[in-house]
């Protein structure tokens, strides 16, 4: 099991979802604060780029008895380790040992809205995580939409596939749910970048262009496994660390369907004909 971060009580029955590390908060996810006016320097800014997730599989469901514990909590709240996170440097844009490189620089503009394909591709590069949502199999909520943050990679900085590729475990609901029926959706957003927040374009805006690509989930092959690897663990190198028990893989969407949101008046659709034709130079 993963152990309490810093600041934290024992508990004896984590979640062992999460690689282990120290980055707060536990199980990951959201935004980090990182340092930006150099060394000693107190001013700090929101870091969009903070991918963190574990996965899901499409091969075994063996739930160990761990998984029916509480989260780990803090309590009182862990202000020390929220201070740690506030003072410490951060490499990279997602914090420690999360790939330093950045997508936009490497790509042109964002493309006029009337090249609705090539925005597509330019949202599914720059960003390096998304929801993907499911239909739940618990008993509770059995044909209710899942949702879950997984990080992702269409390929290496600058020389995207449009495929998301995903690092999956067997030990989250999301894999029931796609044992059942490997349909998805996956949605991605530019409000996860800079751009958002430079043009003061809120994350509902249409102006902040996103994307929803369905589709299913599928384990890749080996002719495609060398190139699913390099992508994301390129973006994403702590995935290199995660506990080898976790049985992780490589999987991807193949899309059906893609709606891109970037202006007024209603989604566009994209053909994944249309999708995988374009280039960037």
């Amino acid at each position: 099991t993963t152990p309490a971060p810093a600041g934290c009580p024992a508990h004896s029955a984590s979640r062992p979802l999460r690689p282990p590390d120290s980055d707060w908060p536990p199980g990951g996810g959201g935004t980090s604060l990182r340092s930006v006016g150099g060394a000693g320097s107190a001013r700090l800014t929101l870091d969009p780029w903070r991918p963190r997730a574990c996965g899901l599989s499409l091969e075994s469901r063996s739930w160990p008895p761990e998984l029916a514990g509480p989260r780990a909590r803090c309590s009182p709240p862990c202000w020390p380790a929220l201070v740690a996170l506030l003072v410490t440097p951060a490499g990279g844009r997602g914090g420690r040992d999360h790939g330093d490189w950045d997508a936009s620089a490497l790509l042109p503009p964002l493309p006029p809205r009337e090249d609705a394909a090539r925005v597509a591709r330019f949202v599914t590069h720059v960003c390096d995580w998304g929801a993907l949502a499911t239909l739940s199999t618990e008993p509770a909520v059995r044909g209710w939409a899942f949702a879950d943050i997984l990080s992702l990679s269409d390929g290496p900085p600058g020389a995207g596939s449009g495929v998301p590729y995903f690092y999956l475990s067997p030990m989250q609901q999301s894999v029931g749910n796609l044992q059942e029926n490997p349909h998805a959706s996956l949605t991605m957003s530019l409000a996860q970048t800079n751009f958002c927040r430079k043009q003061g374009f809120d994350p509902q805006s249409p102006l902040c262009a996103h994307i929803i690509l369905s589709g299913t989930v599928t384990k890749v092959n080996q002719t495609e496994m060398g190139f699913a690897k390099q992508s994301l663990f390129v973006r994403h190198p702590e995935m290199k660390t995660w506990p080898s028990s976790h049985n992780w893989f490589f999987a991807k969407l193949n899309i059906s369907n893609i709606w891109v949101v970037d202006y007024f008046g209603g989604p566009k659709i994209v053909t994944p004909e249309e999708y995988y034709n374009v280039t960037f130079q």
